[in-house]
């Protein structure tokens, strides 16, 4: 069940690149290092299966961990899309019926900050997989461009068609 391949592989070769951010090269120990300490902060935020993040983050390795992290608690992950106006976001937001907001970037409502997330010692340990195949796994949200942006919802099951290692190619 998607993410646990994920973890999985970040765990079995620890050195190899996982990311890359322009001159930046993350490891797979590194970002797993980031996951294990942003699901701590989560945890300790009450989230877990069946529960919503709205993330508000630019596109960087951190982000990347904490929408795993999210998933690894089994939570429902909706990303805002950049370039939304600001109703929009706060559209998005206040529908979504989120149980936390994760946020790199100041906000009018209370947020997990990011870098406070990710401050955290790092615990250790393997990372919990805690997604049930039929709860939400994401909403991935439409542009907005007739209106406020609507969200498609994908399953844990679904999602982790497309993560099933026996399928995935040697560079993976």
């Amino acid at each position: 069940m998607f993410p646990a391949p994920v973890l999985a592989s970040l765990l079995a070769a620890p050195d190899r690149p996982a990311l890359e951010a322009g001159p930046r090269t993350v490891t797979r120990g590194e970002l797993l290092a980031m996951v294990r300490r942003i699901v701590a902060g989560l945890q300790e935020a009450g989230l877990g299966p069946g529960r919503g993040v709205g993330m508000v983050l630019s596109l960087s390795p951190e982000a990347y961990a904490a929408h795993l992290a999210a998933h690894a608690l089994g939570c429902r992950v909706a990303a805002a899309r950049p370039g939304w106006s600001p109703e929009q976001l706060a559209d998005a937001l206040d529908r979504g019926r989120f149980d936390a907001v994760v946020a790199d970037l100041p906000m009018d409502r209370p947020v997990l900050g990011l870098g406070e997330l990710l401050a955290r010692p790092d615990p250790g340990g393997t990372v919990p997989t805690l997604a049930r195949p039929d709860d939400v796994a994401r909403l991935t949200y439409t542009s907005g461009s007739t209106g406020q942006p609507k969200a498609c919802a994908h399953s844990y099951r679904a999602i982790s068609l497309a993560y099933q290692p026996s399928r995935w190619s040697p560079s993976l």
